[in-house]
């Protein structure tokens, strides 16, 4: 890609959000922060049959990294904070609550 030429606008494509994989997760495996970064690794049980149906391998591997910067880690409470408190006041009623985070509702463009 050539550099934009004087007075042109210059347009950085970003990755479409529909275009990320989603990861299922049942364990939080490490947590910890180095240098200001949050570091988060997320665990998924794969329930591996072994032996002729006798039962299940729970498996758990590593499915996902993260590391956050301190608002990146200061929004994620916030947004567990809100989806436990939902989750406790109506368990039956929350697989169809989907709100938007308020950072990205004041991002959006009009």
């Amino acid at each position: 890609m050539k550099p934009p030429e004087k007075n042109q606008t210059h347009v950085i494509r970003a990755k479409v959000q529909d275009d990320v994989g989603t990861i299922f997760v049942n364990h939080v495996m490490a947590r910890g922060c180095c240098y200001g970064v949050g570091n988060v690794t997320l665990g998924t049980y794969n329930f591996t049959p072994f032996r002729e149906g006798l039962g299940i391998d729970p498996d758990l591997v590593i499915s996902c990294r993260l590391r956050l910067d301190a608002i990146a880690v200061r929004e994620l409470r916030d947004a567990m904070n809100w989806i436990i408190a939902k989750m406790e006041e109506k368990p039956s009623e929350t697989n169809d609550i989907l709100e938007p985070y308020a950072a990205d509702v004041a991002a959006a463009p009009n």
